[in-house]
């Protein structure tokens, strides 16, 4: 038996691609904005629409903060802010999926691996903050998309919010190095100008 071409896997000892409905994501799990400047986000979300403060990473040896956290009811997170390394205003840095299991994001990775090799960015790993697991890839419209498994719910009312040194690792906990391209990265991008060498 040989597989249509369209249905070729690219590992060449599957007799075809999977063909079940797509990694299977379940729901919108959260939107991760870039900003230059997290702390008034952070407070206009809490001040004014009611967002509550679950988590932030600052930069070790300062008061910068280059991510946060902030949650409408008991997910650890429904927003999320990080740092603009353009210093732009109002781009996306990414949107979660949330899938069910940890397999299912391994799933996910070979899904998407197949359809492009190059829609992968990183991961699969583990997040620090709030133990959960993910993948980064790209859409062909050039978002970054999470795929990701909620781990925590946060029932305590005097929950306190979490603070993180970028050297506690709460982004990677394991699963490689985190790219600087989630920091420089964002949609839409930011055109460079042309050099006007004479």
């Amino acid at each position: 038996w040989q597989s249509p071409p369209d249905l070729k896997s690219t590992l060449p000892d599957r007799p075809q691609k999977y063909t079940g409905r797509g990694a299977a994501v379940r729901w919108l799990h959260h939107v991760n904005l870039s900003t230059s400047d997290i702390p008034a986000c952070s407070e206009f979300f809490q001040q004014h629409l009611g967002f509550y403060y679950r988590a932030n990473v600052v930069l070790d040896g300062t008061d910068m903060q280059v991510a946060s956290f902030l949650s409408t009811g008991a997910l650890d997170h429904d927003l999320a802010f990080t740092m603009d390394g353009a210093r732009a205003h109002g781009r996306l840095n990414h949107i979660a999926f949330a899938v069910d299991t940890r397999e299912d994001v391994m799933r996910a990775a070979d899904i998407l691996r197949d359809y492009d090799q190059n829609s992968l960015q990183f991961g699969p790993g583990r997040h620090g903050i709030a133990g959960t697991f993910y993948l980064y890839v790209r859409e062909p419209g050039g978002n970054r998309i999470e795929v990701y498994t909620p781990e925590t719910l946060i029932l305590a009312p005097d929950w306190k919010p979490v603070h993180w040194l970028t050297s506690q690792n709460p982004m990677m906990y394991w699963g490689g190095e985190m790219p600087l391209s989630i920091i420089g990265d964002a949609t839409p991008p930011i055109e460079k100008p042309q050099s006007t060498q004479s």
